[in-house]
Formats: structure tokens, sequence, C-alpha cells
């Protein structure tokens, strides 16, 4: 995919993503409206546009009936955007694979909030953390994500290590304590070193 599309719209998905990332949170900690609404989804889909047809092949993001900015289809959409972003060619001015790890940490974040400001305690939040889980680890597509596996320079994973760490975390970093949160870790933890080879997180 890194050659199919022209440097400039590499850019332009960077760039799509990142206006996506700060309306989901303008939505998540601002009015939620239809107006909100479509405002954190037009990024999204405008950026999907981008890719040769093709590019997503396991879900359909044509007609998307929920708009939802936490809602399953635009959570998927998003998520397979960022990952067939990193599968990006590295540019001049624009790393797409490592770029797309930094982005997709920023997404995780986002998620993060949503579980961890809702009611009641987020230790009881199941809900919110087996939903995401379910999306990152079951409905994407994992294909999408870089092949790159070369680490830049001061980094210890690469970007297609970088990826399944961000991946995994969403799981870990909502799925509590105890041995039935630490079973559900560890066999997210084996999918994605299964998927994209070992990684190394630095805070769990």
């Amino acid at each position: 995919m890194g050659t199919a599309l022209d440097a400039q719209t590499w850019r332009d998905i960077d760039t799509l993503i990142r206006k996506a990332l700060q309306a989901r949170e303008t939505y998540r900690t601002g009015p939620k409206n239809p107006r909100t609404m479509a405002a954190a989804w037009k990024p999204i889909i405008q950026l999907l546009a981008k890719f040769p047809e093709g590019t997503f092949t396991k879900n359909d993001h044509k007609d998307v009936a929920n708009i939802n900015p936490y809602g399953k289809e635009v959570l998927t959409a998003f998520t397979e955007g960022i990952w067939a972003f990193s599968s990006g060619p590295v540019l001049d001015d624009l790393d797409c694979p490592q770029t797309a790890t930094d982005l997709y940490s920023y997404f995780g974040q986002d998620l993060y909030q949503v579980w961890y400001n809702s009611e009641p305690e987020p230790k009881d939040n199941s809900g919110w953390a087996a939903f995401f889980r379910d999306v990152t680890n079951d409905v994407a597509d994992d294909n999408l994500i870089t092949a790159d596996t070369t680490a830049r320079s001061g980094l210890v994973n690469s970007p297609r290590a970088a990826m399944a760490a961000h991946a995994w975390v969403i799981t870990n970093s909502m799925c509590g304590s105890g041995e039935v949160a630490h079973a559900i870790a560890n066999r997210a933890r084996q999918l994605w070193e299964r998927r994209c080879g070992p990684f190394v997180v630095a805070q769990n």
C-alpha cells in the first residue's frame, strides 16, 4: 500500500487522523449532539476515502448507520484507518508507520478516558472494557497493520511491535485486577504477539 498513494495523500491522511482525534476529544468532553457527532465522523470518512478501493475488506465502512463516536461502526472504522495509515511509506517529512503508532496511542488514551470517567467506578465498567477489547482484538482487521519491523533510533519497539503494544494496552489498562483480569490480559498479549511478534510496554 505504501506506493499506491502519492506523498501528499499520505500527508492528508495524517492530518485527517489528527483532526478526528481532536473532534473526538471535543465530543467526549463537551456537548453530545448530532452536530458534534457528525463533526467527529467527518474526518474519519474523509480519511477512509483516501485509500485505494479494496483496502478495507473485512469491514464495510461505506454505509455506517450509527455515527456515534463510541459506537462499534465508528470505532472499527477509525481503528482500521489508523492501522492502514501505518502501512504507508517513510517520506522525507512523514514517517507513516511510526507516526501511526503515536496516533494510535492517542486513540487508546481516548478510549481509556471514556472507560475511566464513566459510572460506576472504573473497576465495574466491564461493559466498556469488553466492548473496546472486542473491537480491537476481534472486529478490526489486523492485516492492515504495518509490516515494518525496523525500530527507529532510540526506540525499543518497531512500528509493528509498537502497534501491537498499544493494542494490548487497550485490553490491559481496562481489565481491572485479579485472576480473571490477569487471564484476559495474558490472552490478549499472546494474541498480539502471535500477530505482530514480541513487544515491550514501559508501563502497565
